[in-house]
């Protein structure tokens, strides 16, 4: 069962430091546990008590405590009030890293109201932390039983009797088993990478080829006799099975296994020469070697009938009947059909596959080989063949199957578990952005714009690294799909330029432009096009110091006709080791980059596979440690093609800066959210906008408030899809089946499945948390008019 974490103590504990005058403990009783503690001893009772919010004054030590707090790791993200009578020293503390500051004279209300906010932010951090963990200690269980599974896997492989392999579709080894070593005499290492022609003299290897191309051009199974040379030199015969396979990419792949026949072939030539031969042959053969006359339906059966159904030949009747009685039923029309179908089609031999009934009652899987003899005019007279033990193989087949489910089954867990961890992460954000929205509103807050706006570029920046997470997924999984039309990359560039104005601005780095190509049409994804030009525009605001300059060029290659767009700066460089990874997923030059600038990573990684994907090139250079860096996109240049439907959805769209909430047209709005935060977040942010707002938080309770607004009706619904009772999904199609009303679903699962399942339950939209103001208004404009 998942690992599960102890749940958080119910309790919020505050430690208040000092003792001066003004605010003071007594104004925060019965908001939570208080304790009161001299500023002497202050440094040291922190980290030992662990207190979820710290309150002190600045004039009793508390901005040196606060600096000492904010170096310890321990107590590093405490939130942390400070208490002055000085604006200035309150200012000084902000800086320093206070979650908040009060200038004397507090009122209670207002002291109790910023330590409420605080413990409800440090609850919500505990919280979600737990869930993170739970949520990665149950990923770490399905990967260990995934390593669990592979090793039995191997083991069975091992001590398999038969020899197992896989190769691609060209027939270049991936995989061998140890018992086709000690068959083949050819190691792994020696052999994965290479094709049958760098293993096998000539003759043998045109026969694997095209055995293996055979398979993967049919897709079907391919069961063949194939001589191969052994270690001792000398050239064996090989009962060999040929399959396709699909790994979880949808990749074809060939297996194959192969028994040592050698024995029973000689066997058989031993019995073409001689009734004593065949004899004594027949004792050297793993199976059993019968022979059957047409013409009085006798049946002659050797020992191996004794190691393969636990009969002697002599306590067994030697009609044919009795063996067909050892056939399971549902085998029995389709063995006939085999065998009487090659004998009356003049067919010289004939195989069959089936079960057959052991003495201890358990069913044995075997397979028929047989010869059919004709006399001079060609009428067939006898049957000559064997039969031998294919359990093993059949074992490994179905293994190869079943791991192949499981491993199919872990990945489908990895994505389940990757979309369920961005519903967590992206569904706080929500309220966050919703109430940021509402105070960029407010012309009371002007002065604290910046203030604002860093709240609004971190959130975002996390809603981001989210988007390049599922992205990478995507992109593993084969799964990122482009909807390409005919773009003028000019525009796209312009547009991305337009987003990091304001960065350019702050940082006090100079622009320079020059869109000098003649032709700037490329068959691209407008969407993911912009995504590619706004991560390298953003990467190089960000590691270019103030003062420098940033480049944006484009040109025409005519040689390999595409479309080049440079993106340079003057910035800190990438050294020469590190430049080969830098579009590897959670790379970055060293861990002072990622200290110092923030991010996983990922935005490089998934840049060069949405150009990959667009039959592109993105390709990073530097002169090394702050020399700046160049960043080239190469695109084929498009021509005129049928333009294709844009899926209207980009989770990692740059959001313009800045934020005007001007009344539209008043709408009814039912807005159906469980979470409480979110719910009144979005349901103030809706008001704001001029629209009336009935709230209900399960199914049960949107049906409740349909049936109520019956007679005044409803403009539009906008909905969460997991709810307590039910899915937004079946909600919507309920209120469109009893009133046509149109919706907006509001989800933090964003995938194109989630996507797909909103529209076909008539949703007219689906918006990813977190949603901001300026995509939640032009969205209710778009459905609602």
């Amino acid at each position: 069962m998942p690992l599960r974490l102890p749940e958080p103590e119910l309790r919020d504990r505050l430690l208040w430091i000092g003792t001066g005058p003004g605010a003071s403990a007594e104004d925060l009783a019965g908001i939570c546990e208080i304790e009161e503690i001299p500023a002497s001893a202050a440094l040291a009772a922190v980290p030992a008590r662990q207190p979820d919010v710290v309150v002190a004054r600045v004039e009793e030590g508390g901005l040196g405590l606060l600096r000492e707090l904010r170096r310890d790791p321990r107590t590093r993200d405490l939130p942390v009030l400070l208490v002055g009578t000085s604006e200035e020293r309150c200012l000084d503390a902000l800086e320093a890293g206070a979650t908040d500051v009060l200038v004397e004279p507090v009122s209670p209300r207002a002291l109790a109201v910023r330590v409420a906010a605080a413990l409800r932010v440090a609850r919500a951090r505990r919280e979600s932390l737990l869930r993170e963990r739970d949520l990665l200690a149950e990923a770490q269980m399905a990967a260990e039983a995934l390593d669990r599974s592979e090793e039995r896997f191997q083991a069975f492989l091992r001590n398999s009797p038969v020899a197992s392999w896989m190769t691609d579709e060209e027939g270049r080894v991936l995989f061998l088993s140890e018992p086709y070593t000690r068959m083949f005499g050819i190691r792994p290492e020696d052999a994965i990478g290479r094709s049958p022609f760098e293993l096998y003299p000539q003759a043998f290897a045109q026969t694997f080829y095209d055995n293996i191309r055979a398979v993967a051009e049919t897709g079907g199974t391919l069961e063949t006799i194939e001589d191969a040379p052994r270690p001792d030199g000398t050239v064996g015969h090989f009962l060999v099975f040929k399959f396709p396979v699909h790994d979880a990419s949808g990749r074809l792949l060939v297996g194959g296994v192969a028994a040592d026949i050698t024995d029973m072939k000689r066997a058989e030539e031993a019995l073409r020469e001689s009734e004593e031969r065949f004899r004594l042959a027949t004792e050297a053969v793993n199976g059993m070697i019968f022979d059957w006359s047409l013409a009085t339906g006798a049946v002659q059966r050797s020992q191996g009938l004794l190691p393969l159904l636990g009969y002697w030949p002599e306590e067994v009747a030697g009609q044919l009947d009795w063996w067909k009685g050892r056939i399971h039923p549902e085998d029995l029309e389709r063995v006939n059909r085999e065998i009487w179908g090659a004998i009356e089609k003049g067919r010289a031999s004939f195989s069959a596959e089936y079960r057959a009934l052991h003495r201890d009652g358990h069913w044995v899987h075997v397979w028929d080989k047989g010869l059919i003899v004709r006399d001079a005019e060609g009428r067939p007279v006898r049957v000559v063949g064997s039969t031998i033990d294919v359990s093993d193989r059949r074992r490994a087949q179905e293994e190869l199957e079943r791991a192949h489910r499981e491993a199919q089954g872990a990945n489908e867990a990895k994505d389940r578990f990757l979309a369920t961890l961005s519903h967590e992460l992206r569904t706080p954000l929500t309220p966050v952005l919703a109430v940021l929205s509402r105070l960029e509103a407010d012309r009371g807050l002007e002065g604290h714009a910046d203030d604002l706006a860093t709240l609004r570029r971190n959130v975002e920046l996390e809603a981001r690294l989210i988007d390049d997470l599922l992205d990478l997924t995507r992109v593993a999984s084969g799964k990122l799909e482009l909807h390409r039309r005919q773009v003028d990359a000019r525009e796209v560039v312009e547009h991305a330029l337009s987003t990091v104005q304001a960065e350019l601005a702050a940082r006090e780095l100079r622009l320079d432009v020059a869109l000098a190509a003649e032709d700037h049409r490329v068959w691209a994804d407008t969407p993911r096009l912009t995504q590619v030009l706004w991560n390298l525009l953003s990467n190089a605001v960000k590691f270019t110091p103030a003062g420098g300059t940033v480049t944006v060029r484009s040109c025409v290659d005519d040689r390999s006709r595409e479309l080049v767009i440079e993106v340079r700066d003057t910035g800190i460089g990438i050294e020469a080791d590190v430049l080969p990874r830098v579009f590897e997923a959670f790379e970055q030059t060293d861990r002072r980059i990622t200290r110092k600038f923030g991010g996983l990573g990922l935005g490089l990684a998934v840049s060069r596979a949405i150009i990959d994907l667009h039959g592109g090139r993105l390709t990073a250079v530097s002169e090394g440690r702050g020399r700046g860096a160049a960043f080239t996109v190469r695109l084929p240049l498009g021509g005129v093609q049928e333009e294709l439907e844009e899926t209207g959805i980009w989770l990692s769209r740059p959001r313009p800066a800045a934020v005007s909430v001007k009344p539209d047209r008043a709408l009814r709005i039912l807005l159906v959210e469980d979470h409480d935060d979110t719910a009144r977040a979005m349901a103030d942010l809706l008001e704001l906008m001029g629209h009336e707002v009935t709230l209900a938080g399960s199914v049960a309770a949107a049906l409740a408030a349909a049936e109520e607004a019956r007679g005044r009706g409803i403009d539009l619904v906008v909905s969460d899809l997991g709810l307590p009772d039910g899915s937004g999904q079946d909600l919507m199609r309920e209120l469109i089946r009893l009133y046509g009303w149109k919706g907006i679903a509001l989800s933090g699962y964003g995938m194109e499945e989630d996507v797909r399942r909103s529209r076909e339950a008539g949703f007219a939209r689906h918006l990813t948390k977190p949603v901001d103001l300026d995509t939640l208004r032009a969205a209710i404009r778009q459905v609602a008019g």
